[in-house]
């Protein structure tokens, strides 16, 4: 009989060094994979620094060198650390390294306080069709990307902790900002379904293509912290799943728009005054039985979605277009594809996050809305908007590792708690004497790099409760006026909002802009761009 396939695996339990409570994770690994694939496996379950610069090295701590002493990296390693003795991680196996038993250390060699102990525990035998890095436990939520210490976990757990500290209302509302509005930051909580899929983001090449979907280049627009919330959220809203609609669906959302495509096929319809004549739009109410202005309102949306052209004094049908007149599945998919990449917004993430409210079913929420479209449009572009204003360097020197928090009241998270720690130290020394921190130029060991905050260390205090009321409250009005002219445009086809604020959404609207999500995908850029195109 012929013999299952099987994988041979090893069980890691990897703790981050110097936290306490710990911060824990049991892993299954393929015993075949190398150094260099637990390279990128580790920092995606802790949350390490986004820089890739690392070492494994067989005990903690710079020991002076010896020939018992191994060290494992890359290219990079080997130039910060000019050690010849370095070994080659791509070509270390699991199998070999770990076979004595002994642990490991993983560090960043740009952050001494990112280290991660690896201890080797017992192997096993799994069926083939199991990842070859499997998550089995976890103890505790790991540190956010930008939690610069031990210590500076240590701060942010004890605030949290006291409902009286002074900076715990602005932390809470600082780290609600930095998981995004699609998740709750819970320093107890572990998710082995968000861990597994961390692993299969880092170690699956099919999920990590060339070519992007449009959810995908919205994920990646997004903090580094708020990506997990989104992708869970996708996921349970089954808006990966294909779009459900009809012929006869289709063809009555489209409807209007088809006549008046039709009607600006061959010569086109003439133009006055930038316009429509008054006798097309008397025309197109009798055909349709609506409003004139409906109709020019008609016309300008097909404008606008880049389904016709003017020429002569003349606005006619684009030949692509007039192709698809007949055949109304493939009309929707020229809409569905337009009302995401035509540049109807001056920002193209409004229109994606438009688009996402209305088909994750949010925006028909009376509760929701586009508040949290609205969040989230408010810290990409804080993200976004970094480039162009005048602070300090956001990075360690040296390091690719560069901070991306979202700012309330012009403070970060990570403020909110130097802030906490100014506090204490200021209590501390309330008799006249001095903090060594206070005696030391650079402040590097209590606060780190002086760009991590939005002002110079130890003088930034927290976002005042006026600040954080005028931040929450301002997102939702700030995004529905960039997303106007989109949301005008949809209004054509049946997106309305009542008197008492709430939206109604057509259910075949709602398939619209699923198809919209689920586009054809394109080349990867910079999630920094400005143009209105994916």
């Amino acid at each position: 009989m012929p013999t299952a396939a099987v994988r041979h695996v090893i069980h890691l339990e990897l703790t981050l060094a110097d936290h306490d409570p710990a911060i824990v994770r049991e892993v299954a690994i393929d015993q075949d994979l190398t150094l260099a694939d637990l390279a990128r496996v580790i920092p995606a379950l802790f949350r390490g620094p986004l820089c890739e610069r690392h070492v494994f090295a067989s005990s903690p701590g710079s020991l002076r060198w010896s020939p018992l002493r191994r060290r494992w990296g890359d290219r990079r390693t080997l130039i910060d650390l000019r050690d010849p003795t370095l070994v080659d991680e791509a070509t270390a196996r699991i199998r070999s390294v770990l076979r004595s038993g002994e642990p490991l250390v993983f560090a960043h060699t740009c952050d001494p306080e990112f280290a991660v102990h690896i201890a080797p525990g017992r192997d096993d035998v799994v069926p083939a069709e199991h990842p070859a890095v499997r998550i089995l436990r976890g103890e505790r939520a790991a540190p956010l990307t930008c939690s610069r210490s031990p210590f500076h976990h240590e701060v942010l757990l004890a605030v949290l902790d006291d409902a009286e500290h002074p900076c715990s209302p602005a932390l809470r509302a600082s780290l609600a900002a930095a998981v995004g509005p699609w998740a709750a930051y819970d320093p107890e909580q572990f998710e082995p379904a968000a861990a597994q899929d961390a692993i299969a983001s880092v170690m699956d090449e099919e999920r990590m293509p060339s070519y992007a979907g449009p959810l995908e280049m919205l994920v990646a627009s997004l903090p580094h912290d708020a990506r997990a919330g989104l992708r869970t959220h996708i996921a349970s809203a089954g808006l990966e799943l294909p779009a459900v609609v009809t012929a006869d669906e289709a063809a009555h959302l489209l409807r209007e728009l088809t006549w008046v495509l039709t009607a600006a096929t061959g010569p086109g319809v003439p133009l006055a005054d930038g316009g429509i004549y008054s006798a097309t739009a008397d025309e197109g109410a009798e055909r349709l039985d609506t409003d004139p202005r409906h109709v020019a309102a008609l016309f300008q949306a097909a404008r606008s979605l880049r389904f016709m052209y003017v020429r002569s004094g003349r606005i006619i049908t684009k030949k692509a277009v007039c192709k698809a007149l007949g055949d109304p599945s493939t009309l929707w998919n020229l809409l569905a594809d337009a009302v995401l990449r035509a540049p109807i917004c001056r920002d193209h993430h409004a229109q994606s996050l438009v688009l996402l409210a209305i088909a994750d079913g949010s925006a028909a929420d009376p509760a929701i809305g586009f508040s949290r479209a609205a969040d989230a449009f408010a810290i990409i572009d804080d993200a976004h908007s970094r480039g162009w204003v005048g602070h300090f360097d956001d990075e360690w020197d040296g390091c690719d590792h560069r901070c991306d928090c979202p700012r309330i009241g012009g403070a970060t998270w990570h403020d909110v708690v130097d802030a906490a720690i100014e506090h204490a130290a200021r209590a501390a020394t309330s008799d006249g004497s001095m903090t060594l921190a206070e005696r030391n130029v650079d402040h590097r060991e209590l606060a780190g790099p002086l760009g991590w905050r939005s002002e110079r260390r130890m003088t930034t205090a927290a976002p005042s409760s006026a600040d954080l009321e005028t931040a929450s409250g301002r997102n939702e009005p700030v995004f529905l006026r960039e997303a106007s002219d989109l949301i005008q445009l949809l209004s054509i086809f049946g997106l309305a909002r009542d008197v008492n604020g709430a939206w109604s959404v057509p259910p075949t609207l709602r398939q619209l802009a699923r198809t919209a999500l689920q586009g054809r995908r394109q080349e990867r850029r910079a999630s920094r761009a400005t143009h209105h195109f994916f």
